[in-house]
């Protein structure tokens, strides 16, 4: 039990660590299929809606993959407009379900967000939503590959 613990607390650590595996210039894989998937797609949301909520277009292309599926410059476009036409207040999430592959991470969540639209001025508004992200990995971390649903990025 407290080893099972241990080990949980250790993947979050390395989760939100970046997702970092293994140590420097080895090869490693970042896979958790060994792991808590639950707990590492925690890590990898909260890493997401971080970055995002500290928006800088380019440190948060870092986190898109470059095969983004349909288009990434479009999908980077949607992100730019989300981001600096507003501010989130507040983004809540509940993972339905998880599935891993050695290259490949799928979460589907719902979620809500409280967004302030800062061209209209007016009040805060309530958004929600069902969505899939997948992601790819890309050395020892994952990247966002595609977006299936209501994007909670994107939505204003």
């Amino acid at each position: 039990m407290v080893l099972s613990r241990v080990a949980g607390l250790f993947l979050l650590a390395f989760a939100l660590a970046g997702c970092q595996a293994g140590p420097a210039g080895a090869p490693s894989s970042p896979a958790f299929a060994d792991f808590d998937d639950w707990g590492a797609a925690r890590g990898i949301l909260d890493r997401l809606f971080s970055d995002y909520e500290h928006y800088s277009r380019g440190s948060f292309e870092d986190l898109v993959a470059g095969d983004f599926v349909p288009d990434r410059f479009d999908y980077l476009q949607s992100l730019d407009t989300a981001a600096y036409g507003g501010k989130v207040l507040q983004l809540d999430y509940f993972i339905n379900r998880v599935v891993n592959d050695p290259d490949r991470f799928a979460i589907d969540f719902r979620w809500n967000k409280k967004w302030m639209d800062s061209r209209t001025g007016g009040g805060p508004k309530l958004l929600s939503g069902q969505v899939q992200m997948v992601f790819k990995a890309r050395g020892s971390s994952w990247v966002l590959w595609q977006v299936r649903g209501q994007d909670p990025l994107t939505a204003v």
